[in-house]
């Protein structure tokens, strides 16, 4: 029987995994010739590249690739956790022990995307203005 635990464990696989193989499929193909995979060492590259893993990459550009990272992974955790407090809360047939409970999911998940917003965006407005001064010496 499938639970909806599993469900949403499933759910929050694919949705890792997917931004990951998007950006595998647009880095260049590998081509197969005498000496073996010719571009595999460049296609990783570019892969990431378009991640920003730039190895000329400056110590705050570094920092804020990871912090936005984490941020954005946690978002994605708390959007799973709203979407899964909507469904109970749509399942929950009149039982109010299930819809206080999905309510209480759903105002968690809400608050922690506030936070995780907020936190990008003082997060984004330091790390832009330290490099701006690293920048200028």
């Amino acid at each position: 029987m499938f639970s909806m635990k599993n469900f949403f464990v499933c759910l929050l696989l694919f949705c890792t995994i997917l931004p990951v193989s998007v950006l595998a499929a647009q880095s260049q193909t590998i081509e197969i010739k005498e000496g073996g995979f010719t571009l595999l060492g460049q296609g990783a590259s570019q892969m990431g590249t378009a991640a920003g893993l730039n190895s000329s990459a400056s110590l705050p550009q570094i920092v804020a690739n990871v912090i936005k990272f984490v941020l954005a992974l946690l978002g994605m955790v708390m959007m799973v956790i709203v979407v899964y407090a909507g469904f109970l809360w749509m399942t929950a047939g009149g039982a109010d022990e299930k819809v206080l409970t999905a309510k209480k999911y759903l105002k968690n998940g809400l608050i922690g995307l506030v936070l995780i917003f907020t936190a990008y965006a003082i997060s984004d407005f330091a790390i832009s203005n330290i490099s701006n001064i690293v920048n200028q010496n």
